[in-house]
């Protein structure tokens, strides 16, 4: 685990977080809209971070209405992620923390991410690093 410096990005959402949930539909698993848009928002919040090719420690605080599954919203989350190109790959993820908190009524589902390099590793920030995969 990291000891606590400056992250290599922060990612801030509000708005209404989408946990994995998978319909199946003639022998296949459809993943619903409110999945994609969940995950494209956070590919858009986090467009532009720092692009990521070593393996990479996540310190995450959720504040969310329902009481859901924190893992179930990790998926998305990591998804988008690597969609607008923080990591290359979500399996560069080698450690994460997750505090859960009930937000107030009336109030979005807000998620904070703090992206570190695993102990040992360094910020490859050169052009093309993380490969900037995917698009909005």
């Amino acid at each position: 685990m990291t000891t606590m410096q400056h992250p290599l990005f922060t990612m801030n959402f509000k708005g209404f977080a989408v946990g994995v949930n998978h319909k199946f539909v003639n022998r296949q698993f459809a993943i619903s809209q409110r999945y994609r848009n969940f995950k494209e928002a956070i590919a858009v919040c986090t467009n532009g971070s720092l692009g990521f090719a070593g393996d990479v420690e996540l310190h995450i605080e959720m504040w969310i209405s329902k009481p859901r599954d924190s893992d179930n919203l990790l998926k998305p989350l990591f998804d988008g992620m690597e969609m607008s190109g923080v990591f290359l790959n979500d399996n560069q993820i080698t450690y994460y923390t997750v505090r859960k908190h009930r937000k107030k009524r009336g109030e979005d589902d807000r998620i904070i991410v703090r992206g570190y390099p695993d102990e040992g590793e360094t910020a490859d920030t050169s052009a093309g690093a993380a490969g900037r995969g995917g698009s909005v």
